[in-house]
């Protein structure tokens, strides 16, 4: 059986993923020596097993990459927008990742969700003084901010997206 290395992947949402190994139960010499090969190096996969694809991405969860892209998408929703300001090298930001894409499912067409990397838009994240990560603003429909959120609280933003999506 041959095998390939396979470096960790972390898809959009921020959550990593983990390489997965074939089906196919090896002989016991190939486990044999498929485990002595694997210490200390990545996990291996066989050639013939292709890797997870990612989870087509939510048409509703949009990551943003200019202060321009931002000012388009919040002005021109027609629905309220909560943004997402996070880091990929954040434990918390992967740790509420999953949530907010789960959200961004649940409530689309009711609410708009952005996501913003500090790391890479930083004129947004001084504009609006991101202090902390992950940070959450809350825009009504008519591009105001109503609300901040700073941590990885799901529960909280799960209810303040609710409160987000109610027609006024």
């Amino acid at each position: 059986m041959k095998v390939q290395a396979v470096n960790s992947m972390i898809p959009a949402n921020g959550k990593p993923m983990m390489p997965i190994q074939g089906n196919a139960a090896p002989s016991q010499q190939e486990s044999a020596n498929a485990s002595s090969s694997r210490a200390g190096q990545r996990r291996l996969r066989s050639e013939s097993q292709p890797l997870l694809k990612l989870a087509a991405a939510s048409s509703n969860l949009i990551e943003i990459h200019s202060k321009a892209e931002f000012e388009k998408e919040l002005k021109n929703s027609p629905v309220p927008v909560v943004v997402d300001f996070y880091a990929a090298w954040c434990p918390p930001c992967k740790a509420i990742a999953p949530v907010y894409e789960g959200l961004s499912k649940t409530y689309d067409g009711q609410v708009k969700f952005l996501k913003v990397n500090i790391d890479t838009v930083k004129d947004l994240a001084n504009e609006y003084k991101i202090q902390s990560i992950p940070t959450f603003l809350f825009f009504n429909q008519d591009s105001s901010l109503s609300e901040r959120m700073s941590g990885a609280n799901a529960a909280l933003l799960k209810q303040k997206i609710e409160t987000l999506a109610k027609p006024k």
